[in-house]
């Protein structure tokens, strides 16, 4: 509570301050080109800009008369009072005489002829006949509140003539003192206050003089070749409010400090503007506005209690995630393994992606080829199968040859022995029949032999027996075409001994397993357009695998790029969390602090004893208001009064 009275004390001041330095500076874009008229009129921008500060001071004088005070003081560069002059104008409503009270002496009146008389404890008796009177005169009484200017140059004290025409580093400090003090009710009790003054102080340093220049308690505005300076204070104020026996760190100013970098520096005339009225202006006068205060600080109290809860989880909370983060960080190293491990093998999948892709050109070729082969394969097929029925066939004939053969040498039974000549042509009669066989060389020799065997062994008898030889050979040539019968499934063995018999198996046997290699032939030609289809087909996908794969690897660097930022980045959470969990028992702490140190207090402070400042606020709003005159104003009478303090100037 006590800070937000500070912060508003301020901050109607400030207003005040930028406000009059808005009118100071109007003033000083007016000024002529002649030096008097110059100083003549900073002189006026300067007690414009302080009188601003307070505003006006007036009431309403509700029908009645009113006495508007202004007390000007010429003091010299220290603060030290010269002078006292005091301004008094009667805002006067009678029509006859008007009653005032003045310790004033040297009484003139400065803007009419209306004359007056003295009376009795200090009263005087004007006649105004209805008009306003304006009057001044002079007084030693002491001021209800006192400046004091002390300046430092390089960290030493030293008098304002002296400082004229130095260099250096200045520092000037303007103390405030109150000494209007009064013993005042404050809920029940006799408390001695102040009268809430506040004071507000104007000067101009030149650009050229002063650079770097600073204040605590106010406002710098640089308006071309000056800086307008306006501090204000508080005298007495935190006093009143009770903030100086408060545990409360809470400063009302009563003191204004400035300092600069000088060089042949000249020490300027300050103007300071004191007034008791300006509690309206900043708001302390609305008492109501503090109704809800205990209401407000029980809330703030209760808002503090979970605050102060909450950070206790907060730091509880971040210490177990500082805990696990170890975890975190070796979770995110096995992952940053895995994943390097996956990219490497993502490498290799498509170099032997690539390296399948290369090769299914081969493939390709390889079963064109086939596909080729398989084609004259079943044309050389049909050709020995064509071969291999003629085969067949000749020995069909020779079969055939050979029965025929035989039925004539069964007839050679009713004849007689053969002549040489009739032996020749059985056997060539044979061997013709044997070369339609297509027997080979051997064979045919064989067959020939076996019959001019049988031959000469028939013309060797006699004519009894060649019947019989007869008979017999013709059962031998019978036996023989049984067996180039047989030949035909058996011609892969050729018996020396009996070849006619091994060849006609033969090829009896060949064509069979030419029939069969000729119905598989054609199947897998059949399967061969398929085949090639597949083919391009596969060649196709390993194509867009090669292609995949190398995208995989491309996005693979990537992603292990990603995961070293990832392991980094854990690193970084780990430490951050670290400095996240420091930071939190830091917070829990001061929030803890924050609440024993600044909360407790306050509520103990105010706890109960909110009418108490209430009614300290309308103590100081009292003391204002009786506050009308510093000169004397006769009981009744409405008024108000300010103050005006120049300092002089020294010259170097």
């Amino acid at each position: 509570m006590k800070n937000k009275l500070s912060k508003r004390v301020m901050a109607g001041s400030m207003a005040a301050v930028l406000a009059a330095v808005g009118a100071g500076t109007y003033g000083f874009e007016q000024k002529s080109m002649s030096e008097v008229k110059a100083e003549e009129e900073d002189t006026e921008t300067l007690k414009e800009a302080a009188e601003t500060v307070l505003g006006d001071t007036t009431t309403e004088s509700n029908g009645e008369t009113y006495k508007d005070e202004s007390v000007y003081v010429n003091a010299d560069a220290s603060g030290k009072v010269k002078k006292t002059t005091v301004t008094e104008w009667l805002k006067n409503t009678e029509k006859g005489s008007v009653d005032d009270e003045t310790v004033l002496e040297d009484v003139e009146n400065v803007k009419g002829n209306e004359k007056y008389k003295e009376g009795s404890d200090d009263s005087i008796v004007w006649e105004s006949k209805g008009k306003d009177i304006y009057y001044q005169g002079t007084t030693d009484e002491e001021l209800p509140v006192n400046m004091s200017i002390t300046y430092k140059l390089d960290g030493k004290e030293i008098s304002p003539k002296d400082l004229a025409g130095k260099s250096g580093k200045l520092e000037m400090t303007i103390n405030y003192e109150n000494k209007s003090k009064q013993n005042v009710d404050v809920d029940g009790q006799q408390t001695e206050m102040y009268t809430p003054f506040t004071l507000a102080t104007a000067m101009m340093l030149p650009t050229d003089e002063y650079t770097n220049v600073t204040i605590d308690n106010g406002k710098i505005v640089s308006d071309g070749d000056k800086n307008i300076v306006v501090g204000v204070a508080f005298p007495g104020l935190s006093e009143d409010l009770g903030l100086d026996s408060s545990n409360l760190d809470v400063d009302i100013p009563s003191s204004v400090t400035i300092t600069a970098d000088v060089t042949d520096v000249s020490v300027g005339a300050t103007y300071t503007m004191a007034s008791a009225n300006l509690l309206d202006s900043i708001g302390l006068d609305d008492v109501d506005s503090f109704d809800d205060l205990d209401d407000s600080i029980n809330k703030l109290e209760d808002a503090t209690n979970q605050l102060v809860d909450g950070s206790k989880e907060l730091a509880e909370g971040t210490n177990t995630l500082n805990g696990k983060s170890g975890e975190l960080i070796s979770g995110v190293d096995k992952l940053a393994d895995g994943v390097t491990a996956y990219t490497d093998g993502v490498a290799g999948v498509a170099d032997g992606a690539n390296a399948i892709n290369s090769n299914m050109a081969l493939v390709k070729n390889g079963v064109s080829a086939a596909v080729e082969g398989t084609g004259k394969l079943a044309t050389g097929v049909s050709g020995v199968q064509s071969g291999l029925n003629t085969v067949a066939s000749g020995i069909n004939t020779a079969i055939d040859n050979l029965n025929k053969s035989g039925e004539n040498i069964k007839g050679l039974a009713n004849q007689t022995a053969l002549t040489d000549k009739e032996k020749q042509q059985i056997v060539s009669n044979v061997s013709a029949g044997l070369d339609q066989a297509g027997l080979s060389k051997e064979q045919k020799d064989a067959v020939d032999t076996a019959i001019a065997s049988a031959v000469n062994a028939a013309s060797d008898e006699t004519n009894k027996k060649v019947a019989y030889a007869a008979n017999e050979y013709s059962e031998g040539m019978s036996g023989a075409a049984s067996q180039l019968s047989a030949a035909s499934s058996a011609l892969t063995t050729v018996d020396p001994a009996n070849p006619t018999a091994t060849v006609a198996g033969g090829v009896a046997a060949v064509s069979a397993g030419i029939d069969e290699l000729q119905t598989k032939l054609g199947t897998g030609t059949a399967d061969q357009p398929g085949l090639t289809t597949g083919v391009e087909a596969l060649a196709s996908g390993v194509s867009q695998l090669a292609d995949g794969a190398n995208e995989l690897n491309q996005k693979s660097s990537t992603l292990k790029s990603g995961m070293s930022t990832l392991k980094n980045g854990g690193e970084q959470l780990v430490s951050g969390v670290g400095v996240l969990a420091s930071g939190a028992d830091t917070l829990a702490s001061g929030i803890a602090e924050y609440k024993s140190e600044a909360i407790d207090k306050l509520a103990d402070a105010f706890g109960g004893d909110i009418g108490k400042v209430t009614s300290r606020i309308n103590a100081m709003k009292e003391l204002s208001e009786d506050y009308k005159s510093y000169a004397g104003i006769k009981d009744g009478m409405n008024g108000s009064t300010k103050f005006i303090i120049e300092t002089e100037a020294v010259s170097k």
